[in-house]
């Protein structure tokens, strides 16, 4: 493609078949909504006493609580210490082992990959 925004064309009428395809962009991922959630996810481990940032950090796909599940976490007391509990155990790993193996375990223990992951064609459209 000569231009970004004939890339995207193309990249959109093969979605609109059912063909994959990747699209490079001159964007940077850092600006990207995914790269916030994941800093605000890394932020709120970092300082998992601060419930702010750990009720920010649940609002996420990768936490994937919505506001219900956060009101009743910042209504219960033992919600609340149980999630701050889990972000600091978060933070330990990350300091024992590094960012990456605590960014897997994070990953896996609150399974992300079945809420962050883009719908098969099989899957569109049915509930998780």
């Amino acid at each position: 493609m000569r231009t970004n925004r004939q890339g995207s064309e193309v990249k959109r009428s093969l979605a609109a078949l059912d063909i994959g395809s990747v699209e490079l962009s001159q964007a940077s991922v850092f600006a990207s909504p995914d790269a916030e959630e994941v800093l605000r996810l890394l932020i709120a481990i970092q300082q998992p006493s601060r419930e702010a940032l750990l009720r920010g950090a649940l609002a996420t796909a990768i936490v994937g609580c919505d506001a219900a599940e956060i009101a009743r976490v910042s209504a219960s007391d033992s919600a609340l210490l149980g999630w701050l509990e889990r972000f600091g155990a978060y933070r330990d790993l990350w300091h024992r082992r590094g960012v990456g193996v605590m960014f897997r375990h994070v990953l896996s223990d609150l399974q992300a990959s079945a809420r962050c992951s883009p719908p098969t064609t099989a899957s569109a459209g049915s509930p998780t």
